[in-house]
């Protein structure tokens, strides 16, 4: 049985620029012209050969998101740890609506284990 797959490439305006390209049909030949498609373990990829051009970041889908999450450290923590902490506290202040989303956020920021922490005298 025969499988299809879809896979995209989008560069933004800024990439294009960088390797002088515009929307011209010439341009945009150069673009298809620069494209592959790779497989790398079991994942395939597709890339553009013009540096200007990134890659798209490789998203994690099924059982690999579990697995990155929880083997992302942060500091000391992993971060399940670290949202485990920001959501509790977030119980305990118990801000309305997207005053908890704004909470929340502010939080993360000052309670960042890979930031340097400053003490004032």
């Amino acid at each position: 049985q025969e499988t299809n797959s879809e896979y995209f490439l989008s560069p933004s305006e800024g990439q294009l620029k960088e390797a002088a390209l515009t929307r011209s049909e010439e341009d945009l030949t150069k673009l298809a012209d620069s494209i592959d498609i790779y497989t790398k373990g079991d994942r395939t990829y597709i890339s553009s050969s013009l540096p200007a051009i990134k890659d798209n970041k490789v998203i994690p889908a099924g059982p690999a998101v579990k697995e990155y999450i929880d083997n992302t450290v942060i500091g000391d923590v992993t971060l399940p740890e670290l949202l485990t902490t920001a959501l509790s506290e977030l119980c305990k202040a118990k801000p309305a609506g997207l005053d908890a989303v704004r909470w929340l956020g502010e939080w993360l920021l000052e309670n960042n284990p890979n930031q340097p922490h400053v003490e004032e005298p």
